[in-house]
């Protein structure tokens, strides 16, 4: 088993969107984008990491019309990509909007000029359709939290602990 403990000094904009501009994982375990993926899914982020290779490795469709060996011509990719301390890429973004039901932002900070690339499950999107957002500098993702997003899993915690304790 593994203990993750995120610590996350907030800031927020006009818009009330909560950027964890400076976060400290303290794990054994590190990878940004599964890391970041773990705050939205309250999943530890091996279990994501596990859930995506082993989507992987069943050669399921990773983007429409695109399946894993069509994508990936080295299958040893999967193999390295079950190591904690390999990085997750687009690939992987694809892969948890298709298990998950995920549309992800990623917001792209690397450039001058900031932009969004979306990413959306096979299908498209639709109301069950869970939209996430996470910021990347060309070499790391972080989490972007929605005010009200926030404050409804703190208060889903809270609620879990309280029954928990009974």
């Amino acid at each position: 088993m593994f203990l993750i403990k995120i610590e996350f000094i907030y800031t927020t904009n006009d818009n009330n969107n909560i950027f964890s501009n400076n976060y400290r994982f303290i794990t054994k375990i590190m990878s940004c984008l599964f890391n970041s993926l773990a705050v939205f899914l309250d999943t530890p982020s091996q279990e994501i990491r596990k859930k995506i290779c082993d989507y992987l490795e069943a050669n399921n469709e990773v983007i429409e019309g695109l399946n894993t060996k069509d994508i990936l011509k080295d299958l040893e990719y999967i193999k390295k990509m079950r190591d904690p301390k390999t990085w997750g890429s687009a690939i992987e973004i694809n892969c948890a909007c298709n298990i998950w039901n995920l549309q992800i932002i990623v917001k792209n900070i690397r450039d001058d000029v900031s932009s969004n690339i979306e990413f959306i499950p096979i299908g498209g999107k639709n109301s069950n359709t869970r939209q996430i957002k996470i910021s990347w500098n060309g070499n790391h993702y972080e989490p972007i939290k929605d005010l009200q997003e926030k404050l409804k899993n703190k208060r889903k915690r809270s609620k879990r602990k309280k029954n928990k304790s009974k």
